[in-house]
C-alpha cells in the first residue's frame, strides 16, 4: 500500500482530479501486486487520460483568472508567471545568499557603472562622417503658465495607491493637504518652466531591479526601474 503524503493542493486542482488521482494510484498498486499486460495497460491508459484531464483543468483555471483580471496588467503577469514558475528560480544556497545591505550595494553599483561600460564599448571612429542637420528649426516650444486649478486636476487622477519616491510621500497625503501648498507649488512649476531647469529634489529616483528571466544570481538579469516621487509626477504631468 502507498503511503499518502499529504500535500498543499494546487488552486486548481478540483474534486475530479482528486478523485481520479486516487482511482490511478490504486490501479498502479493493482499492477505492481500482480504484473500483467493487461494490468499495465489499463493503468498507463488511465494515467495518461488523468494528464489531460489535470492540464484542461489547470488551463481552464487560468484562463478564468486572466478573464477576472479585466485588463489588470500587473494581477495577468501575476498569472503568468505562476504558470512558468517564474518565482521558482529563486535562489536559496547560503553560496548566494547575502545581506539586504550588500545586495542594494551590489545592485547600486552594477547599475551606476553599467551605462559608461556600454558606452566604452561604442566604436566612435566613423561617427564624425554621419552628416548632422545645420538647419535651424523654425518654430519653437513655448509652456504656458499652469493654474492651480490645472493642478488640482492632475492630483485627482492619481491613484491613491501609487508607489512613493525618495521622499514617502504618498497620493492620499497630497490629496488630503493640496490646498496648503498648491499655490507654492504652481510658483515653483512656472519658474521651472521660465528658467528651463528643474530642482535636483524632483530628479531623485529610487532604483528598484526588477528580474527579466535567466539566473537570478547573475545581476544583469535585472531591469531597473526608477520610481519617482508623487511631486515629480506633478511635474511631469504639468508639461
Amino acid at each position: 500500500m502507498f503511503q499518502k503524503v499529504h500535500t498543499k493542493l494546487k488552486p486548481w486542482m478540483t474534486q475530479g482530479p482528486i478523485n481520479s488521482i486516487s482511482h490511478r494510484d490504486r490501479l498502479k498498486e493493482r499492477y505492481l501486486k500482480k504484473v500483467t499486460a493487461e494490468s499495465w495497460t489499463e493503468y498507463t491508459k488511465y494515467r495518461n487520460f488523468l494528464n489531460s484531464l489535470i492540464k484542461v483543468t489547470k488551463n481552464k483555471f487560468y484562463e478564468d483568472k486572466i478573464k477576472q483580471a479585466d485588463n489588470n496588467y500587473r494581477k495577468i503577469w501575476q498569472q503568468i508567471n505562476d504558470v512558468t514558475n517564474t518565482a521558482l528560480g529563486r535562489v536559496e544556497s547560503n553560496k548566494y545568499r547575502v545581506s539586504d545591505g550588500e545586495k542594494a550595494e551590489y545592485f547600486n553599483t552594477f547599475f551606476a557603472n553599467v551605462g559608461e561600460t556600454m558606452a566604452s564599448k561604442i566604436n566612435t571612429t566613423n561617427m564624425s562622417e554621419i552628416p548632422l542637420r545645420n538647419s535651424r528649426v523654425r518654430g519653437s516650444l513655448f509652456l504656458y503658465p499652469v493654474q492651480c486649478n490645472e493642478l488640482i486636476e492632475i492630483i485627482s487622477t492619481f491613484k491613491n495607491k501609487a508607489a512613493t519616491g525618495i521622499d514617502d510621500i504618498s497620493v492620499e497625503i497630497i490629496k488630503e493637504f493640496h490646498q496648503f501648498f498648491l499655490a507654492p507649488l504652481c510658483h515653483i512649476v512656472n519658474m521651472c518652466f521660465m528658467n528651463g531647469c528643474v530642482p535636483d529634489y524632483v530628479k531623485q529616483s529610487v532604483t528598484v531591479p526588477v528580474f527579466k528571466s535567466g539566473d537570478r544570481r547573475l545581476v544583469t538579469n535585472n531591469r531597473p526601474i526608477s520610481i519617482i516621487g508623487n511631486f515629480a509626477k506633478i511635474f511631469e504631468r504639468c508639461v
